[in-house]
C-alpha cells in the first residue's frame, strides 16, 4: 500500500486537526505551535484592546481591571471630541497637579486627539487620576 503525500496530508490536517495530532508526531508537533502561536494572539488582544460592546447587558469597560493604556484607549476611542479637548486641564485642575498644567493647555492648543492622547499617556498620570477625574 502506498503513502499518502504530504501535499494532501496538510490538506486534510487543517479540516481535522484532532484526529491527525494523535497518529502523527510532525503534526502534534505542528499542532503544538499553532496553539502557542493562538495563544500570544489571544493574550495581545486582551492586554492591548478593549473590548466594548454597546448592545450587550455588560457594556460599561470593567475599569478596574483595565490598565493605564487601555483606558486611554477607551477614552481616545469612545468619548466624545468636544469634552475630550478640554479633558487635560479638567484632569490636572482636579487631581491638584498644578506642574502638568502648562502641558495640558499645549495639549490643547495644538488641538488633535493624539496630542491629548499623548498627554493622558504622561508618565506623571496614573489610572487612578483619570478614573479620578471621572468620564
Amino acid at each position: 500500500m502506498s503513502s499518502i503525500p504530504w501535499d494532501i496530508l496538510n490538506i486534510l490536517y487543517l479540516y481535522n486537526r484532532n484526529s491527525f495530532v494523535i497518529t502523527c508526531k510532525e503534526f502534534n508537533n505542528k499542532y503544538k505551535k499553532e496553539v502557542i502561536a493562538i495563544e500570544k494572539i489571544q493574550e495581545w488582544w486582551d492586554n492591548h484592546c478593549v473590548n466594548y460592546n454597546p448592545l450587550s447587558e455588560k457594556s460599561v469597560l470593567p475599569v478596574f481591571s483595565c490598565t493605564k493604556r487601555r483606558l486611554v484607549y477607551y477614552y481616545n476611542r469612545y468619548y466624545e471630541w468636544s469634552c475630550l479637548k478640554i479633558y487635560p486641564t479638567i484632569l490636572a485642575v482636579k487631581c491638584n497637579k498644578l506642574d502638568l498644567l502648562n502641558k495640558a493647555k499645549d495639549a490643547e492648543s495644538v488641538g488633535t486627539r493624539q496630542s491629548i492622547i499623548k498627554f493622558l499617556l504622561e508618565p506623571s498620570i496614573t489610572r487612578e487620576d483619570i478614573m479620578h477625574t471621572g468620564w
